[in-house]
């Protein structure tokens, strides 16, 4: 699955409201803009209602600009037509700049099969795992898989679902997409982390990128572990069922 994601480069509150985070890409077209039938609404008077589309070329990923009163730019300079996207771009809107993630596997699935997983553990203690995972059918295919090695299993598809699922039944472990839209992994975590109940949680994020602050952002953000996708079935199956 193709996925792209801007890390804004600027403080949050000039987006024209609290969503924390920044932009993750996970379908295509993708369009964003002022007007609120946008994949994403920045409301600031600076960004044209229809501002930029990304779109999927084959197995590439390009930006374009629909017209915008102010412009976009990559790299520094303004698109004039459908430009590709690189992971390490800068893209531009107007004033507001967005440092461009694209992951080091694009098409990688979040679990791999392990051949090697010939024994089965034996009778391992049920766990209450909290799934947060914004794309469908990923979340679902992780949920079944979980529930297989015989833990219970409660899903949400983003930052404050999360919070509210985590409120209402506290997990022994959440499982979280690093990548999500809006509140990314790391703040959900730090979230979690004051949540009553929560601060001996294990949390265990997933990430398809290769960043060298992820370790260091990990361990602020009070993550027990960072897997990189696709993880061996049996080294997911062995961080859940650990105990704390």
């Amino acid at each position: 699955m193709r996925e792209v994601y801007l890390q804004p480069l600027f403080a949050p509150e000039v987006l024209g409201h609290k969503r924390e985070g920044g932009i993750a890409i996970t379908h295509f077209p993708f369009l964003i803009g002022r007007h609120p039938n946008c994949d994403y609404c920045i409301d600031n008077a600076m960004i044209s209602r229809h501002h930029c589309e990304f779109l999927l070329q084959g197995d590439q990923v390009f930006v374009q600009d629909l017209l915008s009163l102010n412009g976009t730019r990559l790299n520094v300079k303004p698109l004039r037509n459908p430009q590709p996207v690189h992971d390490g771009d800068e893209l531009c809107l107007f004033f507001l700049s967005f440092l461009i993630h694209m992951p080091v596997q694009p098409e990688a699935q979040a679990v791999e099969p392990d051949g090697s997983e010939v024994h089965e553990q034996a009778n391992p203690e049920p766990q209450r795992v909290l799934l947060v995972e914004d794309n469908q059918d990923t979340a679902k295919m992780l949920a079944l898989l979980i529930k297989e090695w015989g833990h219970e299993v409660c899903v949400a598809h983003d930052g404050p679902e999360a919070l509210d699922a985590a409120q209402a039944h506290p997990p022994d472990l959440v499982l979280l997409d690093i990548r999500l839209p809006g509140m990314d992994g790391y703040q959900l975590a730090r979230r979690l982390r004051k949540q009553r109940g929560m601060a001996r949680t294990r949390l265990v994020a997933l990430t398809g990128y290769q960043e060298d602050d992820d370790n260091r952002q990990s361990q602020l953000a009070g993550i027990n572990r960072l897997l990189t996708k696709p993880v061996k079935s049996a080294t997911l199956r062995e961080v859940i069922s650990q105990h704390n």
